[in-house]
C-alpha cells in the first residue's frame, strides 16, 4: 500500500513593514495598515503556506514601536504573537555576510531580506514595498493585491 506523499508547503515571506502596518490596524486603528491586517489574515488561511519571518524582522519590530514610544507590555505582546502566528527563521553571520556580499545599489536592509528570502526558497515576498524589490528575482507582492498569490499557487481565491 502506497502513500500519497504530501506536498511540500509553499512558502510566503513576509516583509518588516507589512508586520508593523498589521500592528498598528490591531491596536491603533491606523486605517493604513487594514491591507496589511486583510493580507496577512488571508494567506494564513491558505491550506499548506508557511508565512516566513526573519529573526531581525522582529528586532526592527521591536525598535520601531519602542522609538514610538508603544507601551512595552503591548510591544512584549506583539513579539509573541508574530512568535506565534509566523514562522520565525533565524538569521545566521553567513546570511549576512552573504547579503552584504550581494549588495550594490538600493536599501541594504531590502538586501537582508532577500537574501534570508532566497535562502528559505520563498515563492513570493509581502511588502508595501514594491519598488525596493524590482531588482530580485521574486515574486514581490503589495498586501492589496494578495489574492494573486493564490492565483500563482493555482488555489480558488
Amino acid at each position: 500500500m502506497s502513500r500519497t506523499k504530501k506536498p511540500a508547503p509553499r512558502r510566503v515571506y513576509i516583509d518588516t513593514n507589512v508586520l508593523i502596518n498589521d500592528f498598528y490596524y490591531r491596536h491603533k486603528h491606523v486605517d493604513t495598515g487594514l491591507s496589511a491586517n486583510r493580507a496577512l489574515t488571508y494567506l494564513r488561511s491558505l491550506y499548506n503556506t508557511k508565512l516566513l519571518v526573519a529573526s531581525f524582522s522582529v528586532v526592527q519590530i521591536l525598535s520601531t514601536l519602542s522609538r514610538n514610544r508603544v507601551e512595552k507590555q503591548l510591544i512584549a505582546d506583539e513579539i509573541r504573537y508574530v512568535l506565534r502566528q509566523y514562522v520565525v527563521v533565524d538569521v545566521t553571520s553567513a546570511d549576512l555576510s552573504a547579503a552584504i556580499s550581494a549588495y550594490n545599489t538600493g536599501d541594504l536592509e531590502d538586501h537582508f531580506q532577500f537574501s534570508v528570502c532566497k535562502k528559505l526558497k520563498c515563492s513570493h515576498l509581502l511588502t508595501d514595498n514594491v519598488r525596493d524589490f524590482k531588482m530580485f528575482a521574486v515574486t514581490v507582492v503589495r498586501p492589496k493585491n494578495v489574492r494573486r498569490i493564490a492565483l500563482d499557487f493555482n488555489l480558488p481565491k
